[in-house]
């Protein structure tokens, strides 16, 4: 396909807005541009905007970016970059559009320095890639749901487009703190840098840290209460936190607790004695200069660009 009728643009401050228009057409969401610039302000890393928008006669018809993160692995930091917001209307699907923002991004990620790209691929991305770009996956993540027998009032505020938990219900869920401590710095295992700079950047998603039964967790409520990560504990003390959740969740109308882990997590062998585990998305990643083993990063829901 002749690329020439399309221009493409590094993500910039000037040009970001063009995302909202993108988010409403293809995912059908409605995102402030203040919500964006946050999301890809990410220059507590050093490196920032990251991705590159499709123009077909000035109008904004595809985009692909990456979010940056440090990563420890024993006395080493990187920076790998997540993929996110992969996103094209549908009427130059096929085009190769995609493809070309790919290399351009890989051209990006290259030169500013990133060690490694990854992502979680869902069923549709997962093929293209492993297939098509190269990337390699030897696990999934695993993803819990735990349900609550209660009316699902917050899905129903959050679909009349009311704010689906209070403040007076959300401020009783414990005893809140500023940072959480990755259960994952241990040795040989890789896990993403949770410091004061990280900590205020993902502020902008509206997740809160708190202490349950003495046992940190980091979550966030809306249509459902997402926990995104778990502090270390015994088996014994994950059962009574989980009957803590449940009651929380219930006095905020959350019918589901969702959790998500990488399969060799503490968390994810506490949770296969409660429930049966999901496969949820591939764990993906692209080697530029890594001196991490990658398969040894360890995930959880909080590493997700959506938390």
């Amino acid at each position: 396909m002749d690329q020439s009728v399309y221009k493409y643009e590094r993500l910039s401050s000037e040009n970001i807005h063009h995302l909202i228009t993108l988010f409403k057409i293809v995912f059908k969401k409605d995102v402030s541009l203040d919500f964006i610039i946050k999301k890809y302000d990410t220059s507590f890393t050093g490196k920032s905007f990251l991705g590159h928008i499709a123009f077909l006669n000035n109008d904004p018809i595809a985009y692909g970016g990456y979010i940056p993160y440090k990563f420890q692995y024993n006395n080493s930091i990187e920076i790998g970059a997540q993929s996110v917001d992969s996103m094209a209307i549908k009427e130059v699907n096929g085009k190769g559009i995609f493809t070309h923002i790919y290399n351009l991004n890989e051209q990006l990620l290259l030169s500013d320095g990133i060690h490694f790209a990854y992502g979680f691929a869902n069923q549709f991305s997962e093929p293209v890639f492993i297939h098509k770009f190269g990337w390699n996956s030897q696990d999934r993540m695993l993803a819990f749901i735990i349900h609550v027998p209660t009316i699902p009032i917050a899905k129903i505020r959050n679909k009349l487009g009311i704010n689906s938990v209070s403040n007076r219900k959300q401020d009783s869920l414990g005893i809140r703190l500023d940072q959480f401590m990755n259960p994952y710095n241990s040795k040989d295992q890789g896990y993403g840098v949770y410091d004061s700079a990280f900590f205020k950047y993902k502020s902008f998603n509206e997740s809160r840290i708190v202490k349950l039964n003495n046992i940190e967790v980091w979550l966030k409520t809306g249509r459902i209460l997402s926990v995104g990560n778990i502090g270390n504990c015994t088996q014994e003390e994950f059962a009574g936190l989980i009957d803590e959740l449940k009651y929380h969740a219930k006095k905020m109308g959350c019918n589901e607790i969702l959790f998500q882990f990488s399969p060799s997590t503490f968390q994810a062998e506490y949770l296969e004695q409660i429930t049966k585990p999901i496969a949820a998305g591939a764990i993906c990643f692209n080697n530029f200069t890594s001196k991490i083993p990658l398969q040894n990063i360890l995930f959880a829901n909080s590493d997700i660009d959506t938390f």
